[in-house]
């Protein structure tokens, strides 16, 4: 349900990218990715609160202003493809590949947020990419913590404690 907080109405989903194939198992193609869905997300009035991305799959948790259009899916959906078609490094992408995207819708409550932050956090650890949530640098995880500024996040950048 919308927050009645926000000037502009978000309903917040959890999004769940599948690629079925290991499209992002070079860093430098997670890194355009990343920039270029940045700048896409921007024009579809879409606050990405955290996500991580990982070689076959991305994971976001994002506010979206009620009225966008299209769906969160075909959105994705889209943006994949153009960035495919004009990414500055190759990468294994085929034109037939599909790729599956799912949105569900989450309460906006403050803390449902959190708890849905670090599960997001913690799939890398799980799936055995890094040993701990603060090893992996393709998430948001770096941006919450004041390491790095990913754009894609429309989070306050915190800087880290000395």
């Amino acid at each position: 349900m919308p927050s009645k907080s926000n000037s502009h109405f978000m309903q917040y989903y959890l999004i769940s990218v599948s690629f079925h194939y290991p499209m992002f198992a070079d860093e430098v193609v997670k890194f355009h990715y990343l920039k270029s869905l940045g700048k896409d997300l921007g024009a579809y009035r879409c606050r990405v609160v955290t996500f991580v991305l990982l070689d076959d799959e991305l994971q976001l948790l994002a506010g979206i202003e009620s009225g966008a259009d299209p769906s969160p899916e075909t959105y994705l959906r889209d943006t994949f493809r153009t960035f495919a078609e004009n990414c500055p490094v190759s990468f294994p992408f085929r034109k037939e590949s599909e790729i599956t995207v799912k949105s569900q819708c989450v309460r906006d409550d403050p803390s449902d947020l959190s708890e849905l932050t670090v599960q997001l956090h913690a799939i890398p650890r799980q799936k055995g990419y890094v040993r701990r949530d603060r090893d992996y640098w393709w998430s948001g995880y770096q941006t919450l913590r004041g390491n790095y500024r990913w754009e894609l996040m429309n989070t306050p950048y915190y800087s880290a404690s000395p």
